[in-house]
C-alpha cells in the first residue's frame, strides 16, 4: 500500500514481533475505526495528505494512541471496542472475553439443533446460556432463530425463549447492550453458575463456554490473553475442569426430559469432560472438532 504513514505503522508492528499478515489485519481495523476508511478497499482515503487537516491530525493522534496500546499487548478488539462474531458486530471491553472464531461452531450447532427441536416438538424451545460474557452465543442464536421464525410466518416469542447468566455485573452490562443493538429479547440473570436460576427453571437446551484453562497455564498463554482478558472468564481451577464438574452435577436439574447440554471445551478435554458427564448419567455424548481438527465441543442429552 503506497502510503508512508500506514507503512510506518506497519513496519513498527512487524519490528515488534507481529507477522505481516497480523500487522495488516490489525492496522486495517484501527484505521477503519478512527478514519471510517477501509485502507484495503480505499487506500487513497488514508493518503498522507488526508492527515494534514485539523481533522486528519486528530485522527492520526488517535491512531498513534491505538498503536501504542497494541504494542503494549492489548487486543485490538478492546482498542476498537468491538468484535465480529457469526456475522454480527458485538461490543467488547476488558470485562468480557473476546469472542473466538471457533466458538462460532458451538453457536452454529446450537442454532441447528434448536431449530430442529422446535420443528419436531412444535412447542416453545427454552435456551439457557451459562457464563454468557458478551452474550455472543445467545444473542447470535436469538437473531438467527427469530429470523427463521419470522421467515416462516411464525411469532418468534412463541417458538423460542432465550435466557443467559453471568456472575460478572460488568459483563452483563455489555451483554445487555449487545442484545439491544441486535434487537432481540434475552432475559439476563446475575449469579454464580446455576445459582442465578429459580429452582423450578427448566430448559430444553443449556449451552455454555465456561472458563476451562488450567490455572497453572497462565505463564504460557499469549500476552494479549494473559495480561488483558478477564481471569474470571479464562481459568477453570487447577485442572481446568471445575466448571464442568459443576455443570455435569447440576445442569440435569434444569433440563427438561430429553433436554440437550452443549459445551465448549479445551482442545485436550475431549476425554475428561465426557467422562464427567457420563458419570452423572448423561447420554448420547458426542465430541466435535474445531476448524483445526481439535476437540472443541461436547454435546449430550
Amino acid at each position: 500500500m503506497e502510503n508512508s504513514i500506514y507503512r510506518k505503522f506497519r513496519e513498527r508492528l512487524i519490528v515488534h514481533g507481529l507477522d505481516p499478515y497480523e500487522a495488516d489485519a490489525e492496522l486495517r481495523l484501527i484505521f477503519e475505526e478512527f478514519t471510517s476508511v477501509d485502507p484495503v478497499k480505499n487506500p487513497s482515503g488514508i493518503s498522507d495528505e488526508a492527515f494534514e487537516s485539523d481533522k486528519g491530525r486528530e485522527q492520526l493522534e488517535k491512531i498513534e494512541a491505538a498503536i501504542g496500546r497494541l504494542l503494549s499487548g492489548e487486543p485490538v478488539d478492546y482498542i476498537i471496542g468491538k468484535k465480529w462474531f457469526y456475522g454480527l458486530e458485538f461490543k467488547v471491553s476488558p470485562a468480557v472475553l473476546v469472542p473466538r472464531n471457533d466458538t462460532e461452531l458451538l453457536c452454529e450447532e446450537l442454532i441447528k439443533r434448536a431449530d430442529s427441536m422446535q420443528k419436531e416438538k412444535s412447542t416453545k424451545i427454552r435456551i439457557f446460556d451459562l457464563c454468557t460474557g458478551s452474550g455472543c452465543i445467545i444473542i447470535s442464536a436469538a437473531v438467527m432463530l427469530s429470523g427463521k421464525c419470522e421467515k416462516a410466518g411464525l411469532d418468534a416469542g412463541e417458538c423460542f425463549s432465550f435466557t443467559a447468566s453471568d456472575i460478572s455485573g460488568p459483563a452483563l452490562r455489555i451483554a445487555k447492550l449487545n442484545a439491544k443493538r441486535h434487537n432481540v429479547s434475552v432475559e439476563f440473570l446475575s449469579g454464580d453458575m446455576f445459582g442465578a436460576l429459580d429452582e423450578d427453571s427448566r430448559f430444553d437446551i443449556i449451552v455454555s463456554n465456561p472458563p476451562y484453562i488450567p490455572a497453572g497455564e497462565k505463564s504460557v498463554l499469549d500476552r494479549k490473553v494473559a495480561e488483558h482478558e478477564p481471569e474470571i472468564a479464562l481459568f477453570g481451577g487447577k485442572d481446568g475442569l471445575d466448571f464442568y464438574r459443576d455443570i455435569a452435577k447440576n445442569a440435569k436439574k434444569y433440563l427438561n426430559p430429553g433436554g440437550m447440554l452443549m459445551l465448549e471445551i479445551g482442545y485436550d478435554q475431549g476425554e475428561s469432560v465426557p467422562k464427567l458427564l457420563k458419570a452423572e448419567g448423561y447420554e448420547d455424548i458426542m465430541v466435535k472438532k474445531d476448524y483445526a481438527g481439535l476437540d472443541r465441543m461436547v454435546i449430550c442429552t
